[in-house]
């Protein structure tokens, strides 16, 4: 999860009121709580986004929320129960997600973005969100990890460990015989 600094400390008096028992941490706060014999366990980010596989951060103000959508979110304990929380918007959603490395559930989720919505991209907007955050040099790496990783058929495995399925155009190349 993120917030920016105004919206955490809002935050905190809402999980302590729920049962978290609430820590600071080097990049926001984190809460836990017992439930039904294990624990949950949230880390908040507060003014930037942290990779700690990478060290590179991404900048978490007011604005990185100004033209998020608000999609409602049920838990997995309590079904009957959901809020609305913001989700930023697809271009931030792809850096975030190309950030890290060694996350197999991120290239999941980079692929899933890519598959179901590359059409609504705004590649002019992405571009300019990765030079004002100093990434271009680390996601065109990233971008070449991806391309090699993709020739050498480590994500299609990758996807089909934590999918079940086969990658869409994995299943074209197997059907042309490639």
């Amino acid at each position: 999860m993120v917030a920016d600094r105004p919206t955490l400390g809002r935050l905190i008096g809402l999980l302590k009121s729920l049962g978290y028992a609430i820590r600071d941490t080097e990049f926001g706060i984190g809460g836990s709580k017992t439930l039904n014999g294990g624990f949950i366990d949230l880390h908040i980010s507060a003014g930037r986004i942290y990779d700690l596989s990478t060290g590179k951060e991404y900048p978490v103000d007011v604005s990185l929320f100004t033209n998020a959508i608000y999609r409602a979110v049920s838990g997995r304990i309590s079904k009957t129960t959901s809020l609305k929380a913001a989700v930023v918007e697809l271009e931030t959603l792809v850096i975030l997600k190309m950030m890290p490395v060694g996350r197999n559930k991120d290239a999941v989720d980079l692929l899933s973005l890519l598959r179901d919505r590359r059409r609504d991209i705004d590649l002019e907007s992405l571009s300019r969100r990765v030079r004002t955050a100093g990434l271009t040099v680390h996601l065109l790496e990233r971008i070449r990890d991806y391309a090699k990783r993709l020739r050498d058929g480590e994500l299609d495995k990758i996807w089909f460990d934590m999918t079940g399925s086969r990658f869409p155009y994995a299943e074209k190349r197997l059907e042309e015989g490639s």
